[in-house]
């Protein structure tokens, strides 16, 4: 059986996804869905966004850390605990070898950076996408006034999703916001038909 390979992330106004290594808003909306989504199974993060996370790693997740710098795979404990879900984590040298680590699940998520979703987007390695839409007027100001400060999704996403099938995802309840950010959650699906 083949995973499902899944990508997931949150865009901001005009593209942003990141600032210097950490994402340029604080969503506790997006935090409840990306919990809800990826939990249970594996995550593939690029060093640098790992890294970045403000806890890692991440619990109830198989957490595969994409990192050139490793010549051979090798497993990271930063717990007490030998147990990959709960404190330890797996770095690997390349995307192809971090999928093979994931592929005894139903589904794997590629969870960033820019150049890990390049990377599985354009080998159109992805089957399906879960992307949060953030919008908020403060953060559009901020990006318009110093927008070389930001990172932006790495491809063209209306010309790539033009053929997928898009469902929005909703839930009955969520956490409150702070400030003005507003999200929204879709799920894209390659279209067999196109």
């Amino acid at each position: 059986m083949k995973s499902e390979v899944c990508a997931i992330f949150a865009i901001g106004p005009g593209g942003v996804i990141g600032i210097d290594d950490k994402m340029p808003w604080h969503s506790r909306q997006d935090f409840y869905h990306y919990k809800q989504i990826t939990k249970g199974y594996p995550c593939i993060f690029g060093s640098r966004t790992f890294y970045g996370l403000p806890k890692y790693p991440l619990i109830d997740r198989l957490n595969i850390v994409v990192n050139q710098e490793f010549e051979k795979s090798k497993v990271v404990f930063s717990g007490k605990t030998s147990n990959t879900n709960d404190g330890g984590y797996l770095e690997i040298p390349e995307i192809e070898e971090a999928l093979q680590w994931a592929s005894n699940f139903s589904k794997v998520f590629i969870c960033g950076g820019r150049s890990v979703y390049k990377y599985c987007l354009e080998n159109e390695i992805v089957d399906s996408i879960y992307l949060t839409s953030v919008t908020s007027e403060e953060l559009f100001n901020k990006v318009n006034a110093n927008p070389d400060r930001y990172v932006y999704f790495p491809i063209n996403l209306s010309e790539y999703l033009k053929d997928w099938d898009c469902t929005e995802i909703t839930y009955s309840s969520l956490p409150k916001e702070d400030g003005d950010i507003s999200v929204k959650f879709y799920k894209y699906t390659k279209n067999k038909k196109a």
